[in-house]
């Protein structure tokens, strides 16, 4: 298999000084790379890396040191390690050595059917091992939803199991106790499903007073809310309950001539949202 970048999924100063002393004996150094390295500068060719502890300390063109390690970048790319921020996996042990491969070192797991609460923990335990490949591992709660709704019924499968790897809402007290329960796993957020489905044949929406709830439970336990819209009624719903964060967003349309739109995000905006 051959890597054509290199990816450091470590803590890094990039703004160290361009020469170093003598004395540092690195951990490792990766020599005649090409730097990539997320500012928005320009690419710098022939450049070493010099990491001590766990963090980049040097940048030069030639760095050496008695008993470092060495790796040759001769015609590769370093890269500091990309995040997916949204992502979905049936297959983890498939999938996390492929993230890897093409630089991903962190993921953000927005559900799924297969996604109990055994596993999140799962794929957690293969993100914090070094032996396999694998990235971070981030994610929400199981999908907020109702019997009959997106994504369950959009994307039927026997894996939606009620109280496990979804959550059919049926009242704003189950609400209540579902935060509850869910807030005592390592979650980012609650992930809530608003919309009516990607594409036809829609279903119904979540009604208004459920996303409300959601919002109000899930700031109680310094948790925000991971919404999916598809058009601009969606969009306002999600808004107008403080909902922070839109995993989708196709099927919104903003006139950037429309006051009422302008107005809309002007309020999401207060919301410090993503």
């Amino acid at each position: 298999m051959k890597h054509f970048f290199v990816c450091i999924a470590i803590a890094c100063i990039w703004g160290c000084n361009s020469k170093t002393e003598a004395t540092i004996a690195y951990d490792l150094v990766i020599s005649n790379i090409n730097l990539i390295d997320g500012t928005g500068k320009p690419m710098r060719e022939g450049i070493s890396i010099g990491i001590k502890d766990g963090k980049i300390v040097a940048l030069d063109s030639v760095l050496s040191g008695d008993g470092t390690k060495h790796i040759n970048g001769t015609g590769k790319f370093l890269i500091p390690g990309l995040f997916d921020c949204q992502t979905h996996t049936a297959d983890y042990n498939r999938d996390f050595p492929r993230f890897m491969h093409y630089g991903v070192t962190s993921i953000f797991v927005t559900g799924g059917s297969l996604c109990t609460d055994e596993y999140y923990a799962e794929m957690r335990k293969q993100g914090e091992q070094d032996s396999i490949p694998a990235p971070r591992i981030f994610h929400t709660s199981q999908h907020f939803s109702m019997e009959g709704r997106h994504p369950s019924k959009t994307y039927a499968s026997p894996n939606w199991q009620d109280g496990e790897s979804i959550f059919f809402l049926k009242d704003t007290v189950q609400i209540e106790e579902l935060v509850e329960r869910v807030s005592k796993n390592p979650i980012v957020g609650i992930k809530l499903t608003i919309e009516d489905g990607p594409a036809p044949p829609f279903v119904e929406r979540i009604p208004q007073e459920f996303v409300n709830k959601t919002v109000q439970e899930a700031a109680k336990h310094n948790l925000e809310v991971f919404a999916h819209v598809s058009d601009n009624m969606e969009l306002e719903m999600a808004i107008n309950a403080g909902v922070q964060n839109l995993v989708h967003y196709t099927g919104v349309n903003i006139d950037p001539s429309n006051e009422r739109h302008l107005e809309l995000l002007q309020k999401f905006k207060k919301q410090d949202p993503s």
